[in-house]
């Protein structure tokens, strides 16, 4: 109702109709509005009658404020009004990196990250080969699943996926290291074919 009746204005209008005003998911709530400090202004008289009708109260100094297109004078004055602190992009938000502007491979090289510390615990078991086939399409190979459904991951990140499944198949007992007898791509062919059926990230 306030972006209808021009109090506030959401963002991307020529997207979504009447702009993007906000985000919700669980407790967690992201408000997009254009940058006026009126505004701004009426945003926090919003976010006062929320806390007055609802009989909650907004943690602001858990609460960030991202400005962009502005020097950091006044990226500090916007966040004085609404008594948050400054965020900064990328950031994480529901284990995602969210950034205004291209990720890199470095970027994103944290879900790799993902894969190598689940392996230290594992490669100290007795594990058959059939036993580790489980673990890495049961769990590792799902492991880029969530990011994959936002991003597009380069491919590095995904030769890093496949030698990081690949050593934890051919590692040995005791933390003793075993040349690979066949390559991945053989692996990963699907068992009519001979291989484990490993899946496949690039295709996912």
């Amino acid at each position: 109702n306030a972006n209808a009746a021009g109090h506030i204005k959401g963002v991307i209008p020529h997207l979504i109709q009447n702009g993007l005003t906000h985000l919700q998911y669980a407790d967690d709530t992201i408000i997009c509005i254009e940058l006026e400090e009126t505004a701004v202004i009426n945003l926090k008289f919003l976010l006062y009658c929320f806390e007055n009708m609802s009989g909650l109260k907004i943690n602001y100094h858990k609460s960030e404020v991202i400005v962009l297109g502005v020097e950091e004078e006044e990226e500090l004055r916007f966040a004085d009004l609404l008594n948050c602190k400054v965020g900064h992009f990328p950031m994480h938000y529901l284990g995602v990196l969210v950034s205004n502007r291209h990720l890199s491979v470095g970027d994103l090289r944290e879900t790799n990250l993902k894969v190598q510390k689940r392996l230290p615990g594992w490669q100290g078991q007795i594990l058959s080969s059939g036993g580790k086939a489980i673990l890495i399409q049961s769990s590792l190979s799902s492991v880029p699943n969530y990011t994959m459904g936002i991003y597009r991951l380069q491919d590095e990140i995904h030769k890093k996926f496949d030698s990081d499944r690949a050593n934890f198949f051919w590692h040995g007992q005791g933390g003793k290291k075993k040349h690979h007898m066949v390559k991945w791509e053989n692996l990963a062919l699907p068992k009519e074919f001979g291989g484990f059926g490993f899946t496949e990230t690039r295709i996912m």
